[in-house]
């Protein structure tokens, strides 16, 4: 019996284990399929699982504070923002809105009247990527369910994920400093995933797309190596702090070597915030013990590791003067504008691609899937009311760090981690969008499971975990759909009538009006390439600083020999870039 609970301790460590592993080996969540399959196994483990680690346990918390609660406030919103509704009934999501779906249904309509298409189903929902918002909805299942299962267990397990998670993500650091600097990886993967249809830029690290993201997700478990080494080094098990010393070697070499500015700042935050924090408290020795191996990792950083990435991280000295937070900066004051417009719920959250090209003041900016700050594109794409929540997500969090110190119903160590996993995270997120990664948001919630008190007794999963449960089953079935809907990269490969469905789901997606109506403009039938045209307009309508677009749509307006929408294509192409020349033959003394 005694060996039969103890083995039973561990089992929703080795859930999350297996979970991110595969998640890892499928691309970090990249493809819709395999972030499904992971939310949906956490999510009925956490349905199945015992629903409760101690009697009594958390009952005289106050409501608001209790995950459960806030688990349910973020499934409701989405499932809001997800519902799809008849065309009539959008008036009740705002005038805006319902004037983008209005146009889509009657484009729709005007198509399928040619035979064209086979009418969809024209059911918007509030969001205005639906697919977008699926991706979010299934991170947050997964990610809360790694939390509702790491506060399950006992300390024993709980440390044995957290040194399992530090161990993982060693090896995958190891193998992304390999891509990063031996061997290549090119539009791959692991060397074996083709991504060479990511929106994101060829710069892959072992199972990241992004390398700044790989960067960020080493930053994160940097913090609990070192504590780990800590613990180790005090209990002196000594083979035991050699190993989590190599650990942290490698997720700290990793930031700087993948020159993830942000991540670097980020680790840095937490490696100075954490030790001062634990000098104030009663904690101060631990804090002292911790600042004997932070120091010999900067030193071993300093002469082995700095001096390959100098040029990149001297510009950390000077963040202002670099394009690219300066870029960055413009889009975030540009965000603001999403949100004056949808000022409630936001535009749905993921829909930033999809919403921002209409608001950006310059073509200068380039295409952007994400505002690049966290904060900012959850003030746009969630509104008021999920800006709301995402706080009570964090304060919940942070007070569950609080009560679990105070009862001593937490091991010192994993609330360390913790601590300094989330001050990662929260100083990455004012520069990059990382927790749209699975991997990295299921990782980062395995880490604030461990440090939050344990599950009050019940007989009954509570109704967030049931909900959840459910909704992975929806999640499941459209997956195959999720990335076809919301890919740049795979929109331009997609029949019309797949297109049609890609403008139900997200009616302000310049890039699917754009190339439903340029396949129209292939056809020989003439009323077939006028709709065309007209799909082409409205693409600019959503994108009106896209040059390249533009001047496509001038070449397809000549074509229908309409002389003077051509000229007029043109010269918007030549205000956006002056090497861009209206033809002779288009110009007004010809």
């Amino acid at each position: 019996m005694i060996v039969t609970r103890r083995i039973s301790d561990y089992v929703p460590a080795m859930v999350i284990v297996v979970v991110l592993v595969l998640l890892a080996a499928t691309g970090a969540g990249i493809f819709g399929w395999s972030l499904a399959g992971a939310s949906a196994i956490l999510a009925w483990a956490a349905l199945l699982a015992p629903q409760g680690a101690a009697a009594g346990c958390g009952q005289d918390t106050p409501w608001w504070q209790r995950l459960e609660w806030v688990y349910l406030a973020i499934l409701a919103f989405l499932v809001l923002v997800l519902l799809p509704l008849p065309l009539k009934l959008t008036t009740i999501t705002g005038v805006e809105r319902f004037a983008q779906n209005s146009v889509a249904a009657t484009r729709l309509r005007q198509a399928a009247a040619l035979n064209i298409i086979d009418l969809p189903t024209l059911l918007f929902s509030t969001t205005r990527n639906r697919a977008g918002t699926l991706r979010v909805l299934a991170i947050c299942i997964g990610a809360f369910s790694s939390v509702i299962l790491a506060r399950r267990m006992p300390s024993p397990g709980r440390r044995f994920l957290l040194r399992a998670l530090i161990v993982g993500g060693t090896l995958v650091a190891w193998t992304g400093i390999v891509s990063l600097h031996v061997y290549p990886q090119g539009n791959s993967l692991w060397w074996l995933l083709d991504v060479s249809s990511s929106p994101f830029r060829p710069d892959s690290a072992a199972c990241f797309v992004n390398q700044n993201h790989f960067g960020g997700f080493a930053a994160m478990l940097c913090p609990g190596a070192i504590i780990a080494v800590t613990v180790d080094i005090r209990k002196r098990r000594w083979p035991a702090a050699l190993l989590m010393s190599l650990c942290a070697i490698v997720l700290a070499a990793a930031v700087p070597l993948a020159e993830s500015r942000g991540g670097v700042v980020a680790g840095a935050a937490a490696l100075i915030i954490l030790p001062l924090f634990l000098l104030t408290t009663r904690h101060r020795r631990f804090g002292l013990w911790m600042m004997l191996p932070t120091a010999g990792l900067v030193a071993i950083l300093a002469v082995s590791v700095l001096p390959r990435v100098e040029v990149s991280m001297r510009s950390i000295l000077t963040p202002t003067q670099t394009a690219s937070l300066q870029g960055r900066m413009e889009v975030w004051r540009e965000s603001l504008s999403i949100w004056r417009h949808y000022p409630l719920v936001g535009a749905g959250p993921n829909s930033f691609h999809t919403v921002y090209p209409m608001y950006r003041s310059s073509s200068v900016t380039g295409h952007r899937t994400h505002a690049e700050n966290l904060y900012a594109e959850t003030w746009a794409d969630s509104g008021t009311v999920g800006t709301a929540i995402a706080l009570w997500a964090v304060a919940a969090a942070l007070l569950g760090f609080y009560r679990a110190r105070r009862r001593d119903a937490c091991d010192p160590m994993l609330t360390f981690a913790a601590c300094g996993a989330v001050v990662v995270a929260g100083v990455h997120a004012l520069v990059d969008f990382a927790p749209y990664v699975p991997l990295y948001s299921l990782t980062l919630g395995a880490l604030v499971g461990v440090a939050l008190p344990p599950s009050p007794s019940r007989r009954r999963p509570p109704p967030a975990v049931i909900a959840a449960a459910v909704l992975t089953l929806l999640v499941c079935f459209v997956s195959p759909v999720m990335d076809k809907r919301d890919s740049i990269r795979a929109i331009p490969k997609t029949r019309t009538g797949l297109l049609a469905r890609s403008i139900v789901w997200a009616p302000t997606s310049q890039h699917a009006w754009f190339y439903a109506g340029r396949q129209m403009m292939r056809s020989k039938a003439k009323p077939t390439r006028r709709l065309g045209e007209r799909f082409m307009t409205q693409s600019m309508v959503y994108d009106p600083m896209n040059y390249r677009h533009w001047r496509k749509l001038g070449e397809y307006r000549w074509k229908l020999k309409d002389r003077d929408g051509a000229r007029e294509a043109y010269e918007r192409a030549h205000e956006l870039r002056d090497w861009v020349k209206v033809p002779a033959h288009l110009k007004e003394d010809t």
